[in-house]
């Protein structure tokens, strides 16, 4: 199974929000933009700015764990 790491920026707060999940990345981003109470319900502008794609989950927590500061370089990258 296929997982993607995402990176989404949101101009309304000013902020980067970081997440990973192994089904429809296009479902989720709309599920970020609609109203709920976690995070990134606050507001419905969230962007996708980059994504990774792992073979699966196990490859994902791997490069989260292994490089914290590629988040940051990334980041630096978009901005």
């Amino acid at each position: 199974m296929n997982c993607d790491v995402y990176i989404l920026f949101s101009k309304l707060i000013n902020s980067n929000y970081v997440g990973y999940i192994c089904a429809d990345l296009k479902e989720r981003l709309r599920k970020h933009n609609t109203n709920h109470k976690l995070y990134t319900g606050r507001v419905n502008d969230w962007q996708l700015m980059y994504t990774e794609s792992y073979i699966n989950q196990r490859m994902k927590d791997s490069t989260l764990v292994f490089d914290n500061k590629y988040f940051f370089t990334v980041t630096q990258r978009l901005n």
